[in-house]
């Protein structure tokens, strides 16, 4: 048997997402794979916690909570922090202190739904630092990184999404590249456009391991909104974008929020929502989909979902 740890981070805002990604992983694990789920949070409440519970609990996996003092981050410019992300998105780089027995560690976004065995990614593309997939839409340092020259990057260095996050804690801990990361983060948080995942591609710069792109796709690429110029420079699969083995829903809005847009892969999403046991009742669940306008389709899977 293969025991994975995965660890997320969220607030009460986010608990829905933790969930779907919680239990779309869960599912998706062969039968000899054993997960310890590790959530990171500061403030979240005993509803969320009792749901997610639920949620693991079914899966037959353990859950280890781990509460951060929020004196942790006050060194950060927290005023200069964009308002659409939260204080939790920096808790994966407390991972490798955090938790000082596990040595690898997969990192997953909240704003994920996972459609293949994650455990791959460790039986293939753990020997690196860190491993993760490219930015589908903005794949070099010039895209992401105001005044790259500034931190040793070049124009066309390329960089990764951190959403999908493989990392090797045991060797991270050799080095100080995890210090360096949250240095930059406090003394240079107006460049970290994207928080940690900009500090991560400066500070870990040719020690990231480029998994293969179907780990980590973007809606916006699969519904041909854009071409993603990852395609340009490391040509992959078309059922990268068919058949994605995990679905980043980086844009707004998130496949929970009110009166949704069409999104790829939301009705999916939405299933696995279902699926997850996350609502105390069918009432609750029919409630809060009458509260966000949905369509008659989703009112279908919701039928649907009854005999589940």
């Amino acid at each position: 048997m293969l025991n994975i740890n995965i660890a997320l981070s969220f607030d009460d805002n986010y608990a829905i997402g933790g969930g779907v990604v919680i239990h779309s992983t869960l599912k998706n694990l062969k039968e000899n794979i054993h997960a310890t789920i590790h959530i990171l949070y500061s403030e979240l409440n005993t509803d969320s916690k009792t749901r997610i519970e639920r949620i693991v609990r079914q899966h037959d996996s353990l859950l280890r909570w781990h509460c951060i003092d929020q004196k942790t981050f006050e060194s950060f410019n927290t005023h200069k922090i964009p308002r659409h992300y939260t204080k939790e998105a920096l808790f994966r780089l407390l991972l490798p202190d955090l938790l000082p027995r596990i040595d690898e560690i997969l990192y997953l976004d909240v704003d994920l739904l996972v459609r293949d065995d994650v455990s791959v990614l460790f039986q293939k593309h753990a020997s690196s630092l860190v491993g993760a997939c490219l930015d589908m839409f903005m794949p070099r340092a010039k895209q992401q990184v105001p005044n790259f020259e500034h931190y040793g990057l070049s124009a066309n260095d390329l960089v990764v999404n951190t959403g999908v996050c493989l990392f090797n804690l045991k060797e991270i801990r050799k080095t100080a590249l995890i210090a360096r990361s949250v240095q930059l983060l406090i003394e240079h948080t107006e460049d970290m456009r994207y928080l940690d995942q900009t500090a991560i591609n400066i500070a870990f710069k040719g020690k990231i391991n480029f998994l293969p792109m179907n780990w980590n796709v973007f809606p916006g690429a699969i519904a041909k909104q854009w071409i993603s110029p990852v395609d340009s420079i490391r040509p992959f699969d078309c059922d990268v974008l068919t058949n994605p083995k995990i679905v980043h829903f980086t844009a707004r809005p998130k496949p929970w929020t009110k009166s949704p847009k069409s999104i790829s892969f939301s009705d999916e999403w939405r299933k696995s929502l279902y699926e997850s046991r996350w609502f105390h009742s069918e009432i609750e669940l029919f409630i809060w989909v009458l509260k966000r306008r949905w369509n008659r389709k989703t009112l279908q899977i919701l039928w649907k979902w009854r005999s589940i």
